[in-house]
């Protein structure tokens, strides 16, 4: 009955059937819109824009749960001929899925990448995905520079055009097309365009290719090609974020067997649950905590993702 009278109410509102169920089952209330019936069109006042049946899905399907909060805390949504962009300060992102909305929401809004210090840093982004966290960073005075990994080309593409957008932050962010991992290898993965950012070797399995969305991806030991880049910048301190869907167990672990863990001082790992991640989980704390780290971690082994923040001891006797 409930469903029924609010279907009535938007009904009463829109003189639509198409628009009164679709702004219902997307939870824009009454109070943000208003129905022009030339064009069979809706204004959603908070924006000041209006849409057409068919425009823009990602805006709706996102609403209810991010973009009434990006418009309460002043992000602008921008709407081109072909595509959404929302504005954040000086930061332009494109949004292309409901996922981009979920990071944007976890990284400005619920601050899990944030970071305050007197020092400057240089960050290693490991799984960029979009590069949505990378240019936060960049936006931060004390990170100097920032080296993003994203190993599936079309998510590769999209940083790339997203860092494109940000001239005055571009010159700090440095792209690489491939993952990190223990093993230098070429595998191939399937690829969902929609779910870019729970895509990786542990979540989706090697595949063959004679399959759809099929990516051939690149892989290279973490020890190999950050070893290197530490040493360029060898009066730096370094950062490194994980977000790669399980792989973050491999790469902590090579890191480990080729004594580069120390050299690092702070970690942000999101933990994933795979097959004997408990165990894994453990082992990864421990290894942080041989290395010198003071580790924190949130989540439980009965959710799915957790978060690691690690700091080096020796970091913060610096910092003092």
């Amino acid at each position: 009955m409930r469903i029924k009278n609010d279907y009535l109410k938007y009904l009463r509102y829109t003189k639509s059937t198409f628009w009164s169920n679709y702004l219902l089952e997307k939870g824009v209330p009454v109070s943000d819109f208003y129905y022009l019936k030339k064009g069979n069109t809706v204004h959603i006042r908070s924006i000041d824009h209006s849409f057409s049946p068919g425009d823009y899905p990602v805006f709706f399907d996102g609403y209810n749960k991010y973009c009434w909060k990006f418009i309460e805390n002043g992000f602008r949504f921008v709407f081109t001929e072909n595509d959404l962009f929302i504005e954040i300060g000086d930061l332009k992102i494109k949004i292309d899925t409901v996922q981009e909305l979920y990071i944007i929401n976890e990284v400005f809004l619920e601050n899990t990448y944030k970071i305050e210090s007197s020092s400057d840093y240089v960050v290693f982004d490991i799984g960029m995905n979009v590069g949505i966290t990378s240019l936060y960073l960049s936006s931060l005075k004390n990170i100097k520079d920032i080296y993003g990994f994203e190993p599936f080309k079309p998510t590769f593409d999209c940083a790339t055009a997203n860092v494109g957008y940000n001239t005055r932050h571009m010159s700090k962010i440095h792209l690489n097309n491939f993952g990190l991992s223990n093993v230098n290898s070429f595998i191939n993965l399937g690829y969902d365009p929609k779910n870019k950012g729970n895509l990786g070797v542990k979540t989706v399995g090697v595949v063959e290719n004679d399959g759809k969305n099929v990516e051939q991806i690149e892989l290279r030991k973490a020890s190999e090609c950050l070893r290197p880049l530490v040493d360029k910048h060898s009066t730096d301190r370094f950062i490194i974020k994980l977000d790669c869907e399980g792989s973050e167990y491999d790469i902590i672990e090579n890191l480990d067997q080729e004594l580069m863990l120390e050299k690092f001082d702070v970690f942000m790992i999101e933990w994933h649950k795979m097959e004997g991640y408990k165990t894994r989980l453990d082992t990864l704390i421990s290894l942080l905590k041989k290395s010198g780290f003071v580790v924190f971690a949130t989540g439980s082994f009965d959710h799915e993702i957790g978060m690691i923040y690690a700091l080096n001891n020796h970091s913060l006797q610096r910092e003092q």
